[in-house]
């Protein structure tokens, strides 16, 4: 695939792939693109240096009463007065 630009373009794809692509584009530290066989367009040696991960850890909890944001996106704007008849309750 080749693409081509008139002028400048930006380039984002996230934390990890923005400085893979710039390395296979040539841009990145012109030590390892050499050693990696890819042309150097620009030495940019900080380019995929100082990644870091950003460990997350899910926490998932069960409500017993509709008190919960999502619980409040599912209600009807306006509730039927009647549906808690109908379910007896």
């Amino acid at each position: 695939m080749t693409a081509s630009a008139n002028a400048e373009v930006i380039l984002a794809v996230g934390a990890i792939n923005t400085p893979q692509i710039l390395q296979l584009s040539g841009i990145g530290d012109g030590g390892l693109l050499s050693r990696l066989g890819l042309p150097k367009v620009k030495h940019a040696p900080d380019v995929g240096e100082h990644l870091q991960d950003h460990y997350q850890a899910r926490q998932v909890y069960r409500a017993t009463k509709p008190c919960t944001l999502n619980d409040d996106l599912r209600a009807p704007r306006y509730p039927d007065p009647l549906h808690h008849l109908s379910l007896g309750t």
